[in-house]
């Protein structure tokens, strides 16, 4: 008699229950499950990205929301923000372009990803990372700061 693995039964077994709430297929024939705890997003929001465990968007007028995980207070949009360009939701924390080319970050610093380098302007695009965040400068140079563990944050 031929021993089967017990993980041959027992991994669908627990994938189809962890998604008995779905609604469409995912990757690799698996399903997702419907979002819960979502906001109303509609043609209207121009832009949204999606962290480790959390997400954020911007509506037209600028105005940016976010929602999930709010450790760190990563989704806590800070009082005055105003109206922003681009977000960037990372694992720990957050960043945005503002409209006048600013960028500003918030939610963990504890190596410096959040607090963007003084002087800093002419930004157009930012991408928040894990410790670490950069800038696209509009004359085509990226500014990084943050943790430099593996070299990801050149000097400028």
């Amino acid at each position: 008699m031929r021993r089967v693995r017990l993980l041959t039964f027992v991994a669908p077994l627990l994938t189809a229950l962890a998604c008995r709430e779905s609604t469409a297929p995912g990757p690799e024939g698996l399903a997702l499950r419907a979002p819960r705890h979502m906001p109303a997003i509609s043609s209207t929001t121009p832009q949204i990205s999606a962290g480790a465990d959390y997400n954020c968007a911007f509506k037209a007028d600028g105005t940016v929301f976010c929602w999930g995980d709010n450790r760190h207070q990563k989704a806590t949009v800070p009082a005055g923000l105003g109206s922003v360009a681009q977000v960037s939701a990372g694992v720990y924390h957050t960043c945005a372009v503002k409209n006048e080319g600013t960028a500003v970050c918030w939610g963990n610093n504890d190596y410096g990803q959040a607090t963007v380098p003084a002087g800093v302007t002419g930004v157009t695009q930012v991408s928040a990372g894990m410790f670490h965040s950069c800038a696209l400068k509009s004359d085509g140079t990226v500014v990084c700061w943050g943790t430099n563990s593996y070299g990801h944050t050149p000097p400028p």
